[in-house]
């Protein structure tokens, strides 16, 4: 059951340790260990979306994802749509449960409708807009039609 208030050391006493490496001068596992403690819903933008690239308990991180994305479509750290972008390249096998395929499709839906971003928005680089559509376009692909 997905709880924005649960941290990640919670969610490894339940589900054990997502990380594989004990490598403790490792990037990945410095970073990891400066977020464990924090509740999903405390993480960065850049967080969710580097655990959810990372495949750290996607079943939690991905509905944070979604409910962030859904006020703010082009969440990020790095760039304009890291969020959706690190959303879309999750393996289709993780979308084939149809909860998890309903919970997304709102998502896509608002986007299409275009209205999620003001007028005057000004997207941060160059590129960021058409990879943003075509990582909207990518999570929907994932999504796929009716199974």
């Amino acid at each position: 059951m997905f709880s924005k208030d649960i941290t990640l050391a919670e969610l490894e006493e339940v589900e054990g340790s997502p990380r594989n490496s004990t490598n403790e001068e490792d990037g990945l596992t410095k970073w990891y260990n400066k977020i464990r403690q924090k509740r999903l819903s405390e993480l960065s933008d850049g967080d969710i979306a580097r655990a959810i690239r990372q495949k750290i308990f996607l079943t939690h991180t991905v509905p944070e994802a979604i409910r962030r994305l859904m006020i703010n479509p082009v969440l990020g750290d790095l760039y304009d749509g890291e969020v959706m972008t690190a959303l879309a390249e999750i393996d289709e096998d993780f979308w084939i449960s149809d909860s998890r395929r309903s919970e997304a499709k709102p998502l896509i839906e608002l986007i299409k409708s275009g209205n999620f971003l003001t007028s005057d928005y000004q997207w941060t680089f160059e590129d960021d807009e058409e990879n943003f559509y075509k990582a909207m376009r990518q999570l929907e692909a994932r999504l796929g039609a009716e199974r």
